[in-house]
């Protein structure tokens, strides 16, 4: 339901019809889709699956800069001292 245009009631025909997450409905055929689902006109189908592919797209790139985060040496890591010699 985060996704634009999918309240409950069409949560639930989404997920009964098959498109059980959010990669399953950016993937989906809007033609299909309005085929499949009663009362989803094909705007309404390309607006849900242009909605879902934005926040997959968002969600990934969320990922990817955690990933990131997770994968750079600290700047302020404490290093060993300098032993004089």
């Amino acid at each position: 339901m985060e996704v634009a245009g999918v309240m409950e009631a069409r949560a639930k025909q989404l997920y009964n019809a098959g498109y059980k997450t959010l990669t399953h409905l950016a993937n989906a055929d809007p033609a299909v889709l309005s085929n499949t689902l009663e009362n989803l006109h094909r705007k309404q189908a390309n607006q849900i699956v242009a909605s879902a592919k934005m926040l997959l797209s968002e969600k990934a790139a969320a990922l990817q800069e955690e990933v990131d985060d997770l994968l750079t040496l600290p700047k302020d890591l404490p290093s060993a001292p300098l032993i004089s010699l």
